[in-house]
């Protein structure tokens, strides 16, 4: 769903459908507030994310952002060769493990390290973006903002949108037995 539906799905069940008291505006603020709320909550199997990179035996150190596309978040997580699994591994436990295994990467302000003692020049990262949106074009981005936007989750996931806006109006509105259930049904 697009954020036009979306909206259309949280008017059809508000009690008070005047522009006044809240319009789509504001409905899409909730939207963004919700999406920023499950970015920040868990690493998503729908914004994870992969790149590639050229290693160079001679160098251990690359920039992030000529590799990833942009949106790296923090923490990130890097898994290498599926064997490992680190968040901000540092100096020290990066020169141990490199010294034990092969393809050992970590991730510290902005700079990518890797030990790579079998040379393959062609290597991959994959991390978690903030996107949590993405354009008709098919673009990611880190919020909606226009009326065709969706968001990256998978539509079954879409109502989690809904039950969060209609859990601020239905408080704006003081409608607490309302509230109530929108937000079990957002926390389910």
């Amino acid at each position: 769903m697009d954020v036009s539906e979306l909206i259309t799905e949280v008017n059809d069940q508000r009690r008070d459908t005047t522009s006044n008291f809240v319009d789509d505006a504001e409905i899409l603020r909730y939207f963004n507030q919700c999406l920023r709320n499950l970015e920040r909550e868990h690493d998503w199997d729908f914004n994870r994310t992969s790149a590639s990179f050229t290693y160079v035996s001679t160098s251990a150190s690359y920039t992030v952002s000529a590799i990833g596309d942009g949106r790296w978040k923090n923490p990130i997580d890097l898994f290498a060769g599926y064997q490992y699994h680190f968040e901000f591994v540092d100096a020290n436990d990066f020169l141990y493990l490199s010294s034990m295994s092969n393809n050992v990467w970590s991730y510290r302000t902005g700079q990518l390290y890797v030990n790579n003692e079998t040379n393959v020049t062609a290597l991959s990262v994959t991390y978690y973006t903030s996107a949590m949106a993405q354009t008709s074009g098919g673009s990611w981005q880190t919020q909606l903002s226009a009326s065709t936007d969706s968001p990256i989750m998978p539509e079954r996931f879409h109502d989690v949108l809904t039950d969060y806006a209609l859990m601020k109006i239905y408080r704006k509105e003081g409608l607490l037995e309302d509230y109530g259930i929108s937000k079990n049904e957002f926390e389910g």
